[in-house]
Parts: C-alpha cells; sequence; structure tokens
C-alpha cells in the first residue's frame, strides 16, 4: 500500500544547515501536497547557565520577569521563523498556506519532537543529522539518534554537511 503523507513535521532551528534540512520538508510537502508543522524546541538551560542568568538579571525562575523573558524569547523565534519560511518557500502567502503552524516548545529536544509528532497526528518527521552550532554541536547527533530510534512513524534524517570537509 503506498505511503499517504499529508502532514510532516519540521524539526528544526535557524542554524547553519536548517535552510538546507527545511528545503528538504518542503519539496516533500510540495510533492505529497502535504501541510508543514515547524517545531522549535528549546532545551532547558543546564543548572548553572540558569543560575547565571537570573544572578544578572536579579531574578529567580518564579520571578514574573523571568517568565516574561523566555516570552520575549520566544515571540523573537517565532518572528524570526515566520521570516525564514517566507524566505525558503518564496512569499508569504505561500509560506502560510504550506506552513499549517509553528510551534516553539520547551523541553528535551528528542522528547518534544516525539510527543509533538504522535499529538499533531503527523506522517512523517523531517530532522537534520546534527547541529553545527556551538554548544548543541553533540547534542542534536543523540537528539537525531533517539528520534530515529523511537519514532513510529517515517523520518526522514537528511544528512549536514560535516565541519572541515569539503
Amino acid at each position: 500500500m503506498p505511503t499517504t503523507i499529508n502532514k510532516i513535521l519540521f524539526a528544526g532551528d535557524l542554524g547553519d544547515n536548517a535552510a538546507l534540512i527545511f528545503s528538504h520538508a518542503i519539496s516533500l510537502a510540495r510533492r505529497y501536497h502535504a501541510t508543514l508543522s515547524f517545531l522549535y524546541a528549546i532545551e532547558p538551560s543546564e543548572f548553572a547557565a540558569q543560575a547565571m542568568v537570573c544572578n544578572i538579571f536579579n531574578v529567580d525562575q518564579t520571578d514574573i520577569r523571568y517568565r516574561d523573558t523566555l516570552d520575549i524569547v520566544q515571540a523573537e523565534i517565532h518572528t524570526r521563523i515566520e521570516a525564514f519560511c517566507e524566505s525558503e518557500i518564496g512569499s508569504r502567502e505561500a509560506a502560510r498556506e504550506m506552513v499549517s503552524d509553528i510551534n516553539i516548545v520547551r523541553g528535551k529536544a528528542s522528547k518534544v519532537i516525539l510527543d509533538w509528532a504522535e499529538k499533531g497526528d503527523v506522517d512523517v518527521i523531517v530532522i537534520g543529522s546534527h547541529n553545527r552550532n556551538g554548544l548543541q554541536h553533540t547534542l542534536l547527533g543523540s537528539v537525531a539518534r533517539t528520534v530515529v530510534k523511537h519514532a513510529d512513524r517515517l523520518v526522514f534524517l537528511i544528512p549536514t554537511p560535516n565541519e572541515g570537509v569539503r
């Protein structure tokens, strides 16, 4: 029986390889006349990093200013994702037609992706093999492995260029 693809989950960020990975999700969506759901997972900060932020801004995690700051960051990420989608797809109208929703979720990336795929009733997950941005360099490799290992649906794992390899 042929595979039916109606909804695609693109799980990624706006890093160096985002356009490459997203282009594959776009091609798949166009081929199957499917919609895209864009998921950006915000990994919880390590305790030391959270403590440093709280000390610098003289707040704690229960302080409303801390939560407001996180909300502001999420709103900015959402705005950047919208602009990215418009740029990669070609127009605002086409992006709004193809990208059904943009979701920015706090949590461990692999769990967020797997939970969202189930909750959003997606047919395919599209992710990159690695993220080459700073601290997440090793994290996304393990995220990709975890998603591929535990997903109960198709996963398109897009290889990303290796640093230093030409």
